[in-house]
């Protein structure tokens, strides 16, 4: 039992806690979590930013589009204008610039859109010149004006309070006309509107370089920001696998083993987790305890509490099971008996029969059944013998009084009377009788020695 309990302690010792192992796998799998969503998070942040990109440039482009559509529609409106005369066209060249503001918002966009200098810088050319050029404009029909007689209070302030030179003031109104349409049509305006034109263009390139940069920048923290995602949720799946198979080697492989022998009602094996190993331990100290207490309950139930042989429901279970023919029955008895109690007390008489059942297992053999019948009654059974051993059994009666006949230990001499019966001799329900009747035989000729029926 001691050796068990070691074993055991030392078993619960051994072997890798799961609590451990689970505490180490939720910790991993908490960090590579944040890790994964840290990792989404900026791949959403460096998508979103590749995103505002192209949308940048999207707006700037088309806000490009719309200033030179509206370069384009103030310069056909003002050549309109001194071409026919025709007020509606100064009117819609006023309502335009008033209104829409193109050339500002444009820039106001650019601005905030724009990261880059150098499309910026061309952009501020473009409008610059986009200036200069209405300035040209409203001082060609305020020209006009004067060349058709026009009341310049009946137009707006932009074009109306324009001040004409002293030079041009003086020009009559056919040479104020002819001078108006020069100044719409010479080399000089179509030069500063495609200077205009080669700015936007220089500026949407320009852009479109930044955005590509940016795009290919953001493209590229985007592919390295995928894979090291990508390479977490593997991480992830690996730990996740990791705790399937510590579960599986750890738990349900030990468990399912160890119901199999619990099932049989065997020891568990040291296997698994540290307390899979302790629930071993547990159950194998309470087996070993159940086992060691059956046992000390099937030796009380079988055995005789001074002597330690059989006792008689032994006795009978035995000679039961046994074929009566092939056996021989010794009933033994000690001669007086009570004269040891009434002379020496019931202390020694305890002392007489232990003696003689020490000498009766020495003289007999270990596949013998030698059991306590009754107070100083014993009943040998041999198996496999027959009448032909009666001398043997006469020897062995005579050799086991001639042991008892001295003092040992202070134990006074003691002397057996034997009756004994063989299988092939009597009737198999009449063969304890029959050797309890030679033992009486024994007895009335004054004990001490072996009649065999």
């Amino acid at each position: 039992m001691e050796k068990a309990k070691e074993k055991n302690a030392s078993m619960r010792k051994k072997g890798i806690p799961i609590s451990s192992v689970y505490r180490v796998l939720i910790v991993a799998a908490a960090l590579i979590s944040i890790a994964l969503l840290y990792a989404a998070f900026r791949v959403n942040a460096s998508f979103d930013r590749t995103q505002q990109a192209m949308e940048r440039y999207i707006t700037c482009q088309q806000d490009a589009v719309l200033f030179e559509q509206g370069s384009d529609y103030l310069t056909n409106e003002a050549r309109s204008f001194v071409a026919t005369g025709d007020p509606a066209h100064a009117l819609n060249f006023a309502q335009e610039v008033e209104v829409t503001r193109r050339r500002e918002s444009m820039r106001d966009d650019a601005a905030y859109f724009i990261k880059g200098e150098e499309p910026l810088r061309y952009l501020d050319a473009a409008l610059t010149h986009s200036n200069e050029l209405a300035q040209v404009e409203c001082y060609a029909m305020r020209l006009m004006i004067a060349g058709m007689g026009y009341d310049p209070a009946d137009f707006p302030a932009m074009i109306g309070a324009v001040e004409l030179t002293e030079q041009d003031a003086a020009l009559n109104p056919e040479e104020q006309r002819a001078a108006a349409m020069d100044r719409m049509f010479n080399a000089a305006y179509n030069e500063k509107k495609n200077t205009i034109y080669e700015n936007v263009e220089r500026s949407i390139n320009a852009l479109v370089e930044d955005t590509e940069q940016e795009m290919v920048g953001g493209a590229g923290q985007l592919n390295r920001l995928l894979r090291r995602e990508t390479a977490l949720i593997v991480l992830l799946l690996a730990l996740i696998l990791a705790t399937v198979l510590l579960t599986s080697f750890l738990l349900i492989r030990p468990l399912y083993r160890n119901i199999r022998h619990l099932d049989k009602r065997e020891e568990m094996p040291a296997e698994g987790a540290r307390e899979m190993r302790h629930l071993a331990r547990v159950y194998n100290d309470i087996l070993t305890e159940n086992n060691e207490r059956n046992e000390e309950l099937s030796y009380s139930a079988n055995h005789d509490a001074l002597t330690g042989l059989y006792n008689r429901a032994a006795y009978e279970k035995v000679y039961k099971s046994l074929h009566s023919g092939d056996i021989g029955v010794l009933v033994v008895d000690i001669d007086g008996f009570k004269q040891f109690n009434d002379s020496y007390g019931h202390d020694m008489g305890d002392l007489v029969l232990k003696r003689v059942a020490k000498v009766l297992t020495g003289s007999f053999r270990s596949e013998d059944h030698i059991s306590r019948i009754g107070g100083d009654e014993f009943c040998v059974i041999m198996k496999n013998a027959d009448s032909h051993l009666s001398y043997l059994v006469r020897a062995k009666v005579n050799a086991i009084n001639r042991a008892l006949a001295h003092y040992e230990d202070k134990t006074p001499p003691a002397a057996l009377s034997v009756g004994v019966a063989f299988g092939d001799r009597s009737e198999p329900d009449m063969l304890f009788k029959n050797a309890d009747t030679a033992l009486y035989r024994v007895k009335a000729a004054g004990g001490g020695g072996c009649e065999i029926y």
